[in-house]
């Protein structure tokens, strides 16, 4: 079992995909996996939740990372080996993400420490244990463009321990794409 599975939701942008491939190579530790949730007919992104509510995790810790992002922290699987190990009470990690000109990093500074506030956080800043995924992956299962928000709220009723990684682990390629392929 991977110490960190990486969910990665695939809409016809293959040079895009690409680059968030080749993004995770970088890694300083090879212990990820990459699972792609292929959509090839255009079901957009409120059904691309219903399907992480119904994903069964591979790896120890998941992160989802879409195909228009890719990670821009060369040491996300080492850090979170570091945190597991020393903390292993700790059941969500947070990190940021750069939403590009639009929206900035975020969580912003505003929520940062925090917990989730809707429209400062996006699905790739936060990383979660498989156990904390599959009591709260059904949260996805609205199937609206903010679900991604849904589980994290979810998550963060039960009181989870955070971890708050004060990195840019990720950024997006061009902007938010709204399920638009390339």
């Amino acid at each position: 079992m991977p110490l960190l599975e990486v969910v990665t939701r695939c809409y016809r942008r293959p040079q895009m995909l690409l680059r968030n491939i080749l993004s995770l190579q970088r890694q300083s530790v090879s212990d990820w996996e990459q699972t792609f949730l292929v959509d090839d007919v255009g079901m957009g992104v409120g059904a691309s939740y219903k399907r992480l509510a119904h994903h069964a995790p591979v790896g120890e810790w998941l992160w989802i990372l879409d195909d228009d992002d890719e990670c821009i922290y060369d040491d996300l699987v080492f850090m979170v080996h570091s945190i597991a190990l020393e903390q292993p009470q700790t059941q969500v990690i947070m990190v940021r993400m750069d939403h590009g000109a639009e929206l900035g990093i975020l969580p912003d500074e505003h929520v940062w420490g925090n917990g989730p506030v809707h429209g400062h956080i996006g699905c790739s800043a936060y990383i979660v244990r498989r156990d904390v995924w599959q009591r709260h992956a059904h949260a996805f299962s609205g199937g609206h463009y903010a679900s991604d928000f849904d589980f994290i709220n979810e998550v963060w009723m039960e009181h989870p321990h955070v971890f708050w990684l004060d990195v840019v682990a990720s950024a997006t390629q061009a902007g938010r794409m709204m399920g638009v392929p390339e």
